[in-house]
């Protein structure tokens, strides 16, 4: 969680985040952003599924 985001007392919001778990299930990809603003590779996510 991201806490105070907008510097608002008890306002939360989860990191923006991507995961992809695999068949066996585990993860075999994660990104996280500490940056509410900033979008994951998507190319990359992409490269990642083929």
């Amino acid at each position: 969680l991201m806490p105070h985001l907008l510097h608002i007392k008890d306002y939360n919001a989860a990191k923006r985040s991507v995961f992809i778990i695999m068949e066996d299930g585990k993860i075999g990809y994660k990104w996280v952003s500490e940056d509410p603003l900033k979008e994951p590779n998507y190319e990359e996510i992409k490269k990642f599924l083929k």
